[in-house]
């Protein structure tokens, strides 16, 4: 009975692994497909509102952080933690970080 009980626990395991094994895939390519949408926006923002030196440097950005870094763990991290502060740049004065390094400022 305790061997029919262990090979229970084994298939459920072995279920389970294989359900995260599929939540990670599938969060992996929707972080792709968000952050090839985030490159579009930037491509969009650009010719609505002329290029801007940060329009590039948010171009770079999205490439490393969603082909290069990868859809991983890593990636998802480097990637939040960059949008965390953007928001806080843009809530403090109005300005994305790349806008605050890369634009000259107007005088």
């Amino acid at each position: 009975m305790k061997g029919a009980t262990n090979v229970d626990e084994f298939g459920r395991l072995s279920n389970a692994s294989t359900g995260l094994r599929n939540v990670g895939k599938i969060a992996s390519k929707g972080s792709t497909v968000l952050g090839a949408a985030g490159i579009l926006a930037t491509v969009v923002d650009a010719s609505v509102n002329g290029r801007k030196p940060h329009h590039y440097a948010d171009a770079v950005i999205g490439v490393a952080q969603t082909f290069l870094i990868g859809s991983g763990p890593l990636g998802w991290g480097i990637g939040a933690a960059w949008m965390l502060a953007d928001i806080i740049s843009i809530s403090v004065d109005g300005k994305s970080l790349t806008e605050k390094m890369f634009d000259p400022e107007k005088k």
